[in-house]
């Protein structure tokens, strides 16, 4: 992508970064409706404006060992990242009720209802637009290294709108592990599962607190 037409892709970069940004202080801010709902509700319009602006991000691989086996094996990786970090952090006096405030997120939503909405909608939501739009998007125009950075950047920052600094930097953990991993193997598939199964086992199966 030249200058040029990241001129022209540029102005819906920018609205899909603001509508993130809106949906966002939704979840944290305004809380209009059930938290789940909410950023599946937000995840599925960030996955149709991303296929909108590339209709073709969702190609099926013809690797689907090689794929599962990357997702499986870096969801381990990024959980022992947030395991190790939950215990460097522990010292902090604010640490243990930011993270148990997002854990309060799962009340009154079945176990049942929060993986389906984070196998189907938020996980690959997720990935398909900071991923596979908008870390795409920057990198035809910055490079891969800028691309990548940029992406996680301002993956963290909508999560500002929470006020918890251990979300902002499990946030911050989280967009730059996925964002390399895109980076380096291009294989949005790889990313979608790697995701979902990092989401279940944090959140459900094996909760850091």
């Amino acid at each position: 992508m030249n200058t040029r037409s990241f001129r022209g892709e540029g102005k819906f970069l920018l609205l899909g970064l603001a509508l993130a940004a809106v949906f966002w202080m939704d979840l944290f801010w305004w809380r209009a409706g059930n938290f789940w709902f909410s950023i599946a509700l937000a995840a599925a319009f960030l996955t149709f404006f991303a296929l909108w602006r590339i209709p073709g991000l969702l190609r099926p691989t013809q690797h689907w060992a090689r794929t599962l086996a990357l997702a499986v094996a870096s969801a381990g990786l990024l959980y022992g990242f947030f395991w190790l970090g939950d215990r460097a952090t522990a010292f902090l006096p604010f640490q243990k009720g930011e993270v148990a405030a997002i854990y309060q997120n799962k009340e009154g939503t079945s176990p049942a209802t929060i993986a389906l909405l984070m196998i189907f909608v938020v996980g690959p939501g997720e990935e398909i637009f900071w991923r596979g739009y908008v870390q795409q998007t920057f990198e035809k125009c910055c490079g891969g290294l800028w691309g990548w950075l940029l992406a996680a950047f301002f993956y963290t920052a909508v999560h500002f709108a929470s006020a918890n600094l251990m979300l902002v930097g499990a946030a911050a953990t989280a967009g730059l592990f996925l964002g390399w991993l895109y980076w380096r193997y291009k294989n949005l598939w790889a990313n979608i599962l790697s995701h979902v199964l990092w989401d279940v086992t944090i959140f459900l199966l094996l909760p850091i607190r």
